[in-house]
C-alpha cells in the first residue's frame, strides 16, 4: 500500500527544482542616487517604502539592485505593477535621481464570499484592507458561516512584512462555529458533533539572518504563536442511519466549559517571489510546543510548506504539504481533512484525527492575459490521511485527481475565482467540486 510519504515525491522534485538560483543577463551598473522621486502612491506611506527598502541618500545602487527592489515590492501583492528608471539630475552629472512608479491595487476589499467543497458550504461576509494607512498592515473583520452552523466571527490586525520587510506581527480574535459530520470507513454519515470556540491569537516573527544583499528577500525568521482557546460542551448527535447512536471512542468531547491555550516556537524560512499569481519560490514553517487543556500539558508539532516553481512566463508548477500531531485528543485539536479546504473529492472532514499529514501538488497554466482577467487552467493531485496515530493516519489514506481554472483580476488585492473538480482514486466514481475565492493553498493567507 502507497504511504504518505510516498505522496511527496513530486514535492520534492518541486524543491530541487526551487532551489536552482536564478540567473539574470543585467549588466551591472553604478548609480549614486540623490534622491526618490515616487508616481502613483496615491496610498501607499512615502515613509514606509523608504523603510521597507531601506532608502536612505545618498547612495549607491546597480542594475541589479534596481530589479531586486521591483521584484520586493511586487512581493508585497497590493501593487499591479512597479516601474524603477533613474534619471540623471543634469545631462553631464553623474548623480540620479531614483523614479519608483507605482500602479497600486485597490486593497480595501468589502468581503461577500463563498466557498464550497466536499458537501460544505462557507459564507463570508465583511471588510479589510491590506495596505492600511499606505503601510503595508492589514485590519480586518468577516462573518464566517459554515453549513447550518450558527454564524461566527473573526476580527485581525496583521504587519505581514514590517520594518524593512524581515518581522511579522499579528493578533486575531475568532468565535467560531462547527457541525462536524463524522463518517464511517465508507463515507457514510454517522452522526455530528456540534463546536463553539472563542480563541485568541498572537504571532511575532523575527529575523536570524542578516541580508547578503541589500535587497535580498531570503529570510530565516523565529518566533512565537501563541493561541488560547475557550470552548464550550459539545456533544455527538447520531444520525438516524446510525441506530447503535454510537459515538466515536477516538475523540474526547468536551462535558464542560474548558480553556485550551498552546505556546508554540516558530520557525520560518521564506524566499518566495510573487508578480501577481505568478510565483517562484519555497516556504518553510515549522512549530513545536506545549499545549495546556486545563488538565496536563501535552506537546503540539506542525510543519506546513509551499514550493513553487515558474517555468517561462506562463507555467507554474505548484505544491504544498502539511504534516501536524499532537498527543491530545480533545475535539479542539483534531485535524479534519476534506474537500473544503484540503483534499478536494472527499467529504469534508471524512479523515480526522490528532494525526495528520497531506499534499497538494498543481500544474497551473497561464493561458490569457487582458488587462481586466487572466485565464490560468490547472491539473492537480491531492493525498492525506489522519487518525490517532500515524499508522491509522497511513492506512486511511486518501487520492484524488482533478482540474480547474483560476479568474484573476490583476487590479484588485487577492482577487482570483476558483473552480475546481476533482476525482476521488479511493472510490471510483465519486468525487466533487471544491470552489472559492482565491487558491486552495496560499503561502500568505490574511489568517494563518
Amino acid at each position: 500500500m502507497k504511504t504518505l510519504i510516498s505522496r511527496l515525491i513530486l514535492l520534492l522534485a518541486l524543491l530541487f527544482l526551487s532551489a536552482v538560483p536564478a540567473t539574470s543577463s543585467v549588466l551591472a551598473k553604478d548609480y549614486l542616487i540623490e534622491d526618490l522621486q515616487l508616481e502613483g502612491n496615491e496610498r501607499t506611506s512615502r515613509a514606509w517604502l523608504q523603510e521597507y527598502l531601506s532608502l536612505s541618500f545618498p547612495l549607491t545602487l546597480t542594475d541589479e539592485d534596481l530589479e531586486s527592489m521591483r521584484s520586493k515590492l511586487l512581493t508585497t501583492g497590493v501593487f499591479s505593477s512597479v516601474d524603477i528608471q533613474v534619471l540623471p539630475v543634469d545631462p553631464t552629472s553623474n548623480r540620479f535621481h531614483l523614479i519608483i512608479k507605482l500602479a497600486e491595487k485597490w486593497t480595501t476589499i468589502p468581503v461577500v464570499r463563498g466557498a464550497y467543497g466536499g458537501g460544505t458550504p462557507l459564507r463570508v461576509v465583511g471588510v479589510y484592507d491590506s495596505h492600511s494607512f499606505g503601510h503595508l498592515w492589514t485590519l480586518g473583520g468577516e462573518m464566517h458561516q459554515y453549513g447550518e452552523a450558527p454564524p461566527g466571527f473573526v476580527v485581525w490586525a496583521r504587519a505581514p512584512r514590517w520594518k524593512s520587510g524581515r518581522h511579522v506581527v499579528g493578533g486575531e480574535i475568532w468565535r467560531e462555529f462547527r457541525v462536524r459530520t463524522i463518517y464511517d470507513n465508507e463515507d457514510k454519515a454517522l452522526g455530528h458533533i456540534n463546536t463553539d470556540t472563542l480563541r485568541f491569537r498572537g504571532l511575532f516573527l523575527a529575523p536570524v539572518n542578516s541580508p547578503l544583499q541589500r535587497f535580498q528577500q531570503d529570510i530565516l525568521q523565529i518566533g512565537f504563536d501563541w493561541q488560547s482557546s475557550r470552548v464550550a460542551p459539545s456533544y455527538f448527535i447520531p444520525d438516524d442511519s446510525n441506530p447503535a447512536n454510537v459515538a466515536p471512542d477516538d475523540i474526547t468531547l468536551e462535558s464542560k466549559r474548558s480553556v485550551q491555550s498552546a505556546m508554540l516556537a516558530k520557525v520560518v524560512y521564506d524566499n518566495i517571489r510573487i508578480d501577481n499569481i505568478l510565483m517562484d519560490g519555497t516556504r518553510l514553517l515549522a512549530g513545536f510546543g506545549p499545549l495546556y487543556d486545563g488538565y496536563t500539558t501535552h506537546t503540539k508539532f506542525e510543519h506546513e510548506a509551499f514550493f513553487y516553481k515558474l517555468i517561462g512566463s506562463n507555467v507554474n508548477l505548484a505544491g504544498h504539504y502539511l504534516v501536524g500531531s499532537t498527543n491530545n485528543d480533545r475535539i479542539a485539536n483534531q485535524y479534519f481533512l476534506g474537500g473544503l479546504d484540503s483534499v478536494r473529492g472527499i467529504p469534508d472532514g471524512a479523515l480526522y484525527g490528532n494525526h495528520a499529514a497531506y499534499v497538494n501538488t498543481e500544474a497551473r497554466f497561464l493561458v490569457a492575459k487582458y488587462r481586466y482577467t487572466w485565464f490560468e487552467p490547472l491539473v492537480f493531485l491531492d493525498s492525506g490521511g489522519a487518525g490517532e496515530d500515524w499508522r491509522s493516519a497511513q492506512d486511511s489514506t486518501r487520492t484524488s485527481v482533478g482540474a480547474g481554472i483560476r479568474i484573476a483580476i490583476p487590479q484588485v488585492y487577492r482577487m482570483v475565482f476558483r473552480i475546481d473538480y476533482a476525482w476521488d482514486l479511493n472510490n471510483p466514481g465519486a468525487g466533487g467540486i471544491s470552489a472559492g475565492l482565491n487558491e486552495l493553498f496560499q503561502p500568505y493567507p490574511p489568517l494563518k
